[in-house]
């Protein structure tokens, strides 16, 4: 029996930054598409991670149907967060 990879080959075209050696002291966007429980659980999350990092900064976005449009990114970008963490449910 031969048995194929289906999830063939993608080419990197471009850097991930590199990841943050912890959040203390960060500024971190919470990317919500809105779908069914992503602000819910992204609420948790929040919470979770400000016991972790009390120095740092969570903010949720609503992005919804927007969370891939340019000026959402852009918005991110300007308002000068370290990371962002992307929550998607449905």
């Amino acid at each position: 029996m031969d048995v194929f990879d289906p999830t063939g080959a993608t080419e990197v075209k471009v850097a991930f930054s590199p990841r943050l050696r912890d959040l203390a002291d960060k500024k971190v966007a919470m990317l919500s598409n809105g779908m069914w429980q992503s602000d819910r659980m992204l609420d948790a999350l929040i919470e979770n991670l400000k016991r972790q990092f009390p120095s740092a900064e969570f903010e949720l976005i609503a992005a919804k149907e927007k969370i891939q449009a340019d000026e959402t990114i852009d918005a991110i970008v300007k308002r000068g967060f370290d990371a962002v963490i992307v929550g998607n449910a449905a």
